[in-house]
């Protein structure tokens, strides 16, 4: 059996409230010790020079199931006054949470649109790269690419197009003279 001081601390308004809703919390203890021989019902005793409590936790999930405590406390105007006081607090401190979660879920939701965004934007950069990547492979194989450059390079030492047209024309002039003096 143990009794509890809960404090006016934020946790502690935390815990008042959950014991007061009658939650279902659980105590979890931590200590050091040793135990005398055991008695004839079976039962260890603890050596009490050598036991040490260091703390007791409120837990969901306790070691043992006997761990569940209950709410006892004397009724007096001024402790009753306190509590009123007290869950007033605990509900302003509740309130306070709740809006600093409503407004990291805001945060967390525009991140999510402007990851969605880029994600889209993303996508069709990819499809685009895609799509020039497939351009590239349908002219074939390096060697092709390379042996069809080559051609074309061979073509360029003639001259242009329009050189190459110009020194066609010449050419027709020059037969037509050589025609009509023969």
């Amino acid at each position: 059996m143990a009794e509890y001081l809960i404090l006016n601390t934020p946790p502690g308004q935390i815990l008042n409230t959950l014991l007061r809703a009658k939650s279902r919390l659980s105590v979890s203890t931590r200590s050091e010790g040793y135990f005398e021989s055991t008695s004839k019902s079976g039962v260890k005793t603890v050596v009490s020079d050598g036991f040490r409590l260091e703390r007791i936790d409120f837990v969901i999930d306790p070691g043992y199931l006997e761990a569940l405590p209950k709410l006892l406390e004397s009724l007096t105007t001024n402790s009753e006054i306190k509590d009123i006081n007290m869950s007033d607090a605990v509900i302003k401190l509740l309130e306070s949470r709740v809006d600093e979660l409503k407004s990291e879920k805001t945060a967390i939701a525009e991140s999510l649109s402007k990851d969605q965004q880029e994600l889209r934007t993303m996508r069709e950069s990819l499809a685009s790269i895609e799509a020039t990547l497939s351009a590239y492979k349908s002219l074939g194989t390096l060697p092709a690419i390379s042996e069809a450059y080559s051609e074309l390079a061979q073509y360029h030492t003639i001259g242009t197009v329009q050189e190459i047209s110009e020194a066609l024309d010449q050419g027709e002039e020059v037969i037509d003279d050589l025609s009509n003096m023969v």
